[in-house]
């Protein structure tokens, strides 16, 4: 595979990676405060409780650290887990269904990036 192929395919996963994880936020926040939000007085502590494992990848995710989206892929190995918990829940929920949706392409796009960023990493320090 050329590098230039190889740089494209990467740029490409990067770009759906950061899309997808700001789609999950965006989801996770119109469910907590607009669509479905939770019967308690703090909604904000609820959006908190469901994010901050999101929220820490987020210098990560802009910085194009491949390590740090192979981390990222393991938190969201949790959110899958969520959605499936509450598609069992409630199956006619539409947020299980869109958790376990986006969670699934930002784990296979995630991991894409970071098998292509090494890939390209790799080339460069052989021909070094």
């Amino acid at each position: 595979m050329s590098s230039d192929l190889l740089e494209k395919k990467t740029y490409i996963a990067h770009q759906i990676s950061r899309g997808l994880y700001l789609t999950l936020l965006l989801v996770i926040a119109l469910w907590t405060f607009f669509i479905d939000p939770p019967a308690i007085e703090y909604q904000s502590s609820v959006w908190l409780i469901r994010t901050v494992p999101l929220l820490l990848f987020i210098t990560i995710v802009y910085n194009n650290a491949p390590r740090g989206y192979a981390w990222l892929c393991f938190v969201v190995l949790f959110y899958f887990t969520a959605g499936v918990l509450n598609i069992f829940q409630s199956p006619d929920m539409a947020f299980g269904w869109l958790e376990t949706i986006i969670s699934t392409l930002l784990f296979c796009s995630a991991m894409m990036y970071v098998r292509w960023k090494y890939q390209l990493i790799n080339r460069a320090a052989s021909q070094s």
